[in-house]
């Protein structure tokens, strides 16, 4: 309290002193259960933006607190016919929520395990997008076809519902008794995909220019450029480990390279998970590479142009 090492006896036992805290205590006293919860957070927030007479504590405590309560058990009542509802439903109880069951523990009834294992994967479908348009980005770089079956595109389309850039959960319509089936068909089509696999599919898609050069010294042993590092060094930006670098970078993804190879999703999949198993660091490797990317485009060309001019020398050499 401000100043409270300033407030007179008298005033403290004066029950008027006091009428505005009681005012506030009880919704403090409502609201303590739930400090933790990112659920209530949400709705609350949701609230508070809605009324813009929510200026001062006493109107916060005593119209807007009830309202945030009054939404958040409307939306806990639907629960007990959770598989009738939608994503769209769900979305201000899932939004950022980490800890579906600390969230649950907060309401009674509700730990049937289907339906805590739904709403984990409603909470998840921000970061399953984000995986899978980086999946098909890297599929794109590196010329991977889809087929009849597109069943990424597919799931895409699923996972963000009537939204183009919008928000996933608000605008979907997809039942919430679809969700677990959807899942288990996403996580077949990926079972070969770890974690250290997903890093480095977000390297790759983060490094289109670097992949471009590297598709323009595919054919080329680039072995000698860890000769030339001193000298062509672009102001010794480029040390040695870079180079090393982008010769094995270079090496486990020129397989990758060949436009003649027939890959589908699965087996493009399938290489890359046994690659990341052969060099579980190449993810940092291509990060690497990427960030020196111009810096190693030009220790190359200039390498390469002394390679030219060196022949062109001995081409016009008299012997």
């Amino acid at each position: 309290m401000p100043n409270s090492n300033k407030v007179m006896l008298k005033e403290a036992i004066s029950p008027d002193y006091w009428a505005f805290h009681g005012k506030t205590l009880e919704s403090a006293e409502r609201c303590y259960k739930y400090n933790q919860s990112r659920s209530f957070r949400n709705i609350f927030e949701v609230c508070i933006r809605e009324d813009t007479a929510a200026t001062k504590v006493e109107y916060i405590a005593q119209r807007l607190i009830p309202a945030v309560f009054e939404r958040y058990n409307a939306i806990c009542k639907q629960f007990r016919e959770w598989e009738k509802l939608k994503i769209s439903d769900m979305a201000l109880f899932c939004e950022n929520v980490t800890n579906i069951n600390a969230e649950l523990d907060l309401i009674d009834g509700h730990k049937n395990h289907k339906f805590i294992q739904t709403l984990k994967h409603i909470s998840s479908i921000p970061h399953w997008i984000e995986r899978l348009e980086e999946l098909e980005t890297v599929l794109q770089l590196f010329n991977i076809a889809s087929n009849k079956d597109d069943w990424l595109k597919e799931s895409i389309d699923s996972l963000r519902g009537d939204s183009l850039k919008g928000d996933p959960l608000k605008n979907n319509s997809m039942k919430l008794s679809q969700i677990n089936s959807f899942f288990a068909k996403l996580g077949k089509n990926l079972s070969n995909v770890n974690n250290e696999c997903w890093k480095l599919i977000k390297e790759l898609s983060n490094a289109d220019d670097f992949i471009s050069f590297l598709k323009e010294i595919a054919e080329h042993d680039i072995k000698n450029l860890i000769n030339g590092v001193d000298d062509h060094s672009d102001e010794r930006l480029i040390q040695e480990g870079t180079v090393s670098s982008l010769i094995e970078v270079q090496r486990f993804l020129l397989p990758f390279m060949n436009n003649n190879k027939k890959e589908t999703i699965k087996s493009f999949l399938d290489s890359l998970s046994d690659v990341i198993n052969e060099n579980p660091t190449l993810g940092e490797k291509i990060a690497l590479c990427n960030s020196c990317n111009m810096a190693l485009r030009n220790m190359y060309q200039s390498i390469e142009n002394r390679g030219e001019a060196t022949k062109e020398k001995i081409k016009n050499a008299d012997f």
